[in-house]
């Protein structure tokens, strides 16, 4: 049997500029530097034969020249594992690049940079096909078909776009392509979710990332493990994750809650029960819903205060416990208040819009609360 690591869309020297703050910027920095290291290692701890890395290892076509003599050095400890890179629409290969100097990159490692090749390991019996992308784009497909072979592994590591092959311009792949390619897997990268799929004999996947970049990355995250066993026509496939840190996105609903202390104590319940007793290392967008009482004293600035994780985006969509249509029946300053206000949320063009129109609303109908109270 032989043991393959696929890893994609790394993009060490990713500034993580959507953090505000300085310091987690840099905490982030490291830990997809360690996610890194830790793929790595784990790829020497299951005594894998090849890693497999189809694009986008770095974030820019210009990395520091430090960082990719870092990346050099720890390609070089795993020998004799073999590591193989196919460069992406983010890492480019051009003249003076990085990878322009392919002597200085450890003897184990070895590059698509250019046209469709092939590298053999008939130790193995196994033939690696690649491309590599040599500008931002590539607008037409980098892959071509070969010959498949009997008790012989036909493997591709390419960069592209399997979902959107009719508009883009990064190495568009038809489903029609790869099924007919004669490849037995096909590695990809430039997808940052993790899929499987298979066409016709061809089977198929995008590791994902293995540490996320923001939001639009969340849930679990880490790299393939194909076993290709004598017999099979495809490999068997296990994800291992391996991130440092993971974005997620939820919905809590603070119904009846009046405090900012009781709606963290139902956050912090939520967030343990559904991502472990380590949940406060991650990083959260948390939509808070429900209807509150007129008397709630919940506020984004308390709750950020009281809830120690390692990033927080909340998103009040919270609303009061009232009626609202039958308090615009009334004639009274908050029942002609509440009425102009629930006109432009219907006619709002847009969530937002919606949005800003009901907090409106409840700032309003607050205020006249308070008067109330303070008349007594």
């Amino acid at each position: 049997m032989t043991k393959i690591v696929q890893m994609s869309d790394v993009h060490l020297g990713f500034a993580y500029a959507g953090l505000t703050d300085r310091h987690r910027q840099q905490q982030r920095q490291q830990d997809l530097w360690q996610t890194f290291l830790n793929a790595l290692a784990y790829c020497q701890k299951i005594d894998a034969q090849l890693l497999l890395i189809p694009g986008d290892l770095f974030d820019t076509p210009n990395p520091d020249a430090a960082l990719v003599q870092d990346v050099q050095d720890a390609f070089r400890k795993i020998a004799p594992i073999k590591v193989v890179i196919a460069t992406g629409n983010h890492d480019f290969a051009y003249a003076g690049s990085c990878w322009d100097e392919p002597q200085k990159w450890p003897a184990n490692v070895h590059l698509f940079t250019g046209t469709w090749s092939k590298l053999d390991f008939p130790d193995w019996q196994i033939t690696i096909w690649g491309a590599g992308f040599t500008a931002p784009y590539a607008k037409i497909s980098l892959l071509k078909p070969v010959t498949p072979q009997t008790n012989h592994w036909q493997i591709g590591v390419l960069h592209g776009d399997a979902f959107t092959p009719e508009s883009s311009p990064y190495d568009p792949l038809t489903a029609e392509q790869i099924a007919n390619s004669g490849l037995n897997w096909l590695a990809l990268g430039h997808i940052h979710k993790r899929i499987q799929n298979q066409v016709g004999a061809t089977a198929y996947a995008y590791a994902g990332t293995p540490e996320g970049h923001g939001f639009d990355e969340q849930g679990p995250k880490g790299v393939l493990v194909l076993d290709f066993i004598p017999g099979q026509t495809t490999p068997t496939v296990t994800f291992q994750p391996l991130a440092q840190r993971q974005y997620e996105e939820l919905s809590v609903d603070l119904t009846g809650l009046n405090s900012n202390s009781e709606a963290a104590a139902k956050i912090e319940t939520m967030l343990a029960e559904k991502y472990g007793p380590d949940y406060q290392r991650h990083l959260y967008k948390i939509h808070l819903t429900g209807a509150l009482p007129t008397t709630a004293l919940i506020t984004e600035a308390g709750l950020t205060a009281q809830l120690s994780v390692f990033d927080l985006r909340l998103r009040n969509e919270t609303h009061l416990a009232i009626d609202y249509q039958q308090l615009a029946q009334l004639d009274t300053l908050a029942g002609n208040f509440t009425k102009k206000v629930l006109a432009k949320i219907d006619q709002a063009h847009n969530d937002q819009e919606k949005a800003q129109a009901q907090l409106a609303l409840d700032l309003g109908l607050r205020a006249f609360q308070e008067d109330l109270t303070n008349a007594h």
